[in-house]
């Protein structure tokens, strides 16, 4: 995987040479590409523009090669296998937006999510948000939907286009398709902006999405634990004593985030967040706070043997900071820095493996694949940085963006913390409209009986991004 990554960074750097002599040929052409390209297609209600409807769509080509968990077997040909490669689309979306007067909103979000060819999960294009809000007052707005004004923190409102990395951490996300589909649940929302604070409340129900082998009936847990068979249906390894379970729950949760801005203010219309904006907005300096929260949604069963089970509470909540600033020669420097404090019931673990391949087996804590723990009751923190090198360094009108994150986790459930890392960079061609990225990331894995990192295990991916 090295030599593969040693092989984009020449090409990157040939290529960016190669498009500044074709750019020199076809100034103009090119000019107007940058122009059209990330702009979207806008159309007008009204003479003065001040209604709209505006559609923009998206999507996010993946190569992948990455080095799969101890003892994963092929399904398909029974072989045990230590590496996997794969082309998928990421993302693919289309997106509407109807503007009334800056007082009524609707948003449509349609698409795909993990096509490939292992895909079981997402099939075909389904709606990720449709939603509509209204300004009650200055800068306050009600809504309603299927909606991501979904609080925690200013990465758990993130719009999948508009990263620094190539990916989520996926912890950000809490409980990911588990009570909800991609972060995005049915319910109510405040939001707005007073003076320098901006602010989202919702009220939401629990989902219950494709992926529902993660939710048991308190039946069934105790059904589960007391025979030592999977539930009916289920496909994941036995609940364990003592250990918190997602339960079926036809409840509510409740999501917040307040932040404060410093600098420059960044826009109220949609919940998505940029991570980066190359320095083009000027100097930001954001501070937040948030939580998620799910009254009764865990349950424990303490012995085997037991007719009951205990409910806990689910609480999620976050502190972060993102900053970005211009430097000279139209270069800049970005840093966004999260801390997650998790109590999803005791000791409770959930792995996730994105696009998962068609494999069984494993050897290790973490199971087949590129299975790795997400999710748990304990802390998390995550940081990024990323510096858009100056345009002196780079020919013609592209940028290099170079980014490193990490990913710190200690989960009760393990005996150990665990750190990931993602190094990588982008090939900015129109901004972060029309984009190259490489990222090399690392995955720890857990031994089966000590529960401590046995040793890392490397993911090397390159995605094409086009947005207009």
């Amino acid at each position: 995987m090295r030599i593969i990554y040693a092989i984009f960074f020449g090409v990157l750097f040939l290529s960016a040479n190669q498009i500044s002599a074709q750019e020199k040929k076809e100034s103009t052409k090119t000019d107007d590409f940058r122009k059209i390209a990330g702009k979207g297609i806008k159309i007008n209600l009204t003479e003065s523009g001040s209604s709209f409807i505006k559609l923009t769509a998206g999507i996010q080509f993946w190569y992948r090669n990455a080095e799969l968990n101890p003892g994963t077997i092929d399904v398909q040909s029974g072989q045990e296998i230590s590496n996997f490669q794969e082309l998928a689309t990421r993302r693919a979306r289309i997106k509407s937006l109807t503007n009334i007067e800056d007082r009524f909103y609707f948003f449509m979000h349609f698409g795909s999510t993990n096509d490939a060819y292992t895909n079981t999960l997402y099939k075909g294009m389904f709606f990720h948000d449709i939603w509509g809000k209204l300004r009650i007052a200055k800068n306050t707005y009600i809504g309603g939907g299927l909606h991501m004004w979904s609080g925690l923190s200013r990465y758990t409102m993130q719009g999948g286009l508009m990263q620094i990395t190539l990916d989520f951490p996926v912890t950000n996300f809490p409980n990911v398709n588990v009570t909800n589909q991609l972060n995005r649940n049915y319910g109510v929302f405040l939001q707005g902006r007073l003076s320098n604070f901006d602010y989202v409340f919702s009220v939401n129900q629990l989902m219950m999405p494709g992926v529902s082998k993660f939710l048991y009936s308190d039946k069934d847990a105790i059904d589960e634990i007391n025979s030592g068979e999977p539930a009916t249906g289920k496909t994941k390894a036995v609940l364990k004593p003592g250990v918190a379970f997602n339960r079926r729950l036809n409840g509510f949760n409740y999501k917040g985030y307040v932040s404060y801005s410093f600098f420059n203010k960044e826009s109220l219309v949609v919940p998505f967040k940029s991570m980066t904006y190359l320095g083009k907005k000027g100097k930001i300096l954001n501070i937040g706070a948030g939580f998620n929260y799910a009254p009764n949604a865990a349950g424990v069963v303490e012995t085997v043997g037991a007719t009951e089970v205990k409910t806990y509470d689910q609480l999620v909540w976050s502190t972060d900071v993102f900053f970005e600033t211009p430097l000279a020669n139209k270069s800049a420097f970005n840093l966004y820095a999260a801390y997650y404090n998790a109590n999803y019931g005791p000791k409770y673990l959930k792995k996730v493996a994105v696009m998962g391949q068609l494999v069984k087996g494993g050897t290790t804590l973490n199971g087949p694949g590129i299975t790795g723990f997400n999710f748990g009751t304990g802390d998390m923190a995550y940081a990024s940085v990323g510096y858009l090198l100056p345009k002196s360094l780079i020919p013609g009108k592209n940028g290099i963006q170079p980014f490193y994150s990490t990913t710190y986790k200690n989960f009760d459930g393990l005996k150990q913390s665990s750190l990931q890392h993602d190094f990588g960079v982008n090939y900015l061609i129109v901004g972060n409209r029309v984009k190259l990225t490489a990222q090399y990331s690392t995955r720890p894995v857990y031994s089966k009986d000590e529960k401590t990192v046995s040793e890392n295990k490397g993911t090397f991916l390159m995605q094409m991004q086009f947005r207009i």
